[in-house]
């Protein structure tokens, strides 16, 4: 949800993992996001992991949109999983 008073638009979000994972990411429900609080992008990622109880979930992601013309590009990476997952 964006609570800002600006759309956001060419929304693409991509995720990374590392061989011992397969990750599956369904197309987003949308490429812009409105302003306000008044809608959302939704996607699903899936995530298989063939080394389960031996490895951790890890992932790495990027986030790129447009908002007041300006490109906008956010990188992370998540460790933190519970484990079991």
């Amino acid at each position: 949800m964006n609570k800002s008073p600006n759309i956001y638009s060419n929304f693409v979000f991509q995720a990374a993992v590392p061989k011992f994972l397969q990750l599956h990411l369904d197309p987003a429900s949308s490429n812009t996001l409105p302003a306000s609080g008044d809608g959302s992008i939704t996607q699903m990622l899936r995530v298989s992991n063939s080394q389960h109880g031996k490895k951790s979930l890890v992932m790495r992601m990027r986030i790129n949109y447009k908002t007041n013309n300006k490109d906008v590009l956010e990188e992370g990476q998540i460790n933190n999983f519970p484990r079991g997952l």
